[in-house]
């Protein structure tokens, strides 16, 4: 039944990420299908991943990404940047590009130069397409798609615990290991408040831990840097995370998973940067 499951779902990905990739006339979905086609006519090995295919997982076309994260093999960061130099907004800390172009905003980056693997460099992790989704840190972003695929050859997709994300409906630390702890706090809060999923075991034992590190008023401020705006309040900051440590000491992680107190205005409001695509 497991297995019969994770196939259904890994099929509504392939089909989701061809209506996704597919040629439409309208301006903003030329601008996609544009940056889209400058690695397909160079024969670049490219995957689309994160949350990139989470959201078109969990809201479909209707409400389909801005943000779009492409990871690429076997190139580097500055052939990237001569190829994108006229829709390259700036480079990352990490050696990657930010891109803009008819209102999307693309993260693109080298294979390579992943964080997992430039800067950890655990010998389990292969630097290959297939140990890519072990290296987010939250289970629901855990997957990659192939972005070109040969023509009457199935779409590849590499995953680590996405697809059981899904089915449980379960936001849960994938790899921990993270330069930016407080924007995990405040990256893993706002997924599940959209999502409305629920936050697993090991998360929430995270959550309770950082809480006690960083204040409510730096999570704002982290949060500021990361998204542009505020999107959620230090008191909700601080409601949220006593939630989460009262449901963790009583148990609720392990037995059905710790929930926010998300009103629905709240989740709407989590929404309000999303532009619709088409």
């Amino acid at each position: 039944m497991a297995d019969s499951k994770d196939q259904r779902l890994r099929g509504e990905l392939r089909a989701r990420v061809g209506s996704f990739l597919a040629k439409d006339e309208s301006p903003r979905r030329r601008a996609l299908l544009s940056t889209i086609e400058r690695i397909r006519v160079r024969k670049w090995n490219a995957v689309l991943f994160g949350g990139t295919l989470r959201d078109l997982m969990v809201y479909g076309l209707s409400k389909p990404p801005r943000d779009v994260d492409l990871v690429i093999a076997d190139v580097t960061t500055d052939e990237l940047a001569n190829v994108f130099a006229d829709s390259m907004s700036k480079r990352t800390r990490f050696g990657g590009l930010h891109l803009r172009s008819g209102g999307w905003m693309f993260d693109v980056w080298p294979l390579s130069e992943t964080w997992a693997f430039r800067q950890l460099g655990y010998p389990a992790l292969r630097h290959d397409f297939a140990s890519l989704p072990r290296t987010t840190f939250l289970n629901v972003e855990a997957v990659a798609v192939e972005v070109a695929t040969p023509h009457g050859k199935t779409r590849r997709i590499h995953s680590h615990g996405f697809f059981e994300a899904l089915s449980n409906r379960t936001v849960e630390i994938n790899f921990e290991d993270n330069p930016f702890p407080a924007l995990c706090v405040v990256r893993s809060l706002v997924t599940a408040a959209r999502l409305q999923f629920s936050i697993g075991p090991k998360l929430s034992q995270y959550l309770v831990h950082y809480s006690r590190i960083f204040s409510a008023e730096e999570l704002v401020q982290v949060q500021i840097s990361h998204y542009g705006y505020s999107k959620l309040s230090a008191t909700e900051f601080r409601v949220w995370l006593a939630a989460v440590e009262d449901q963790y000491r009583a148990g609720a992680a392990r037995a059905v998973g710790v929930r926010l107190p998300v009103a629905k205005s709240q989740q709407l409001e989590l929404f309000r940067d999303r532009i619709p695509a088409w």
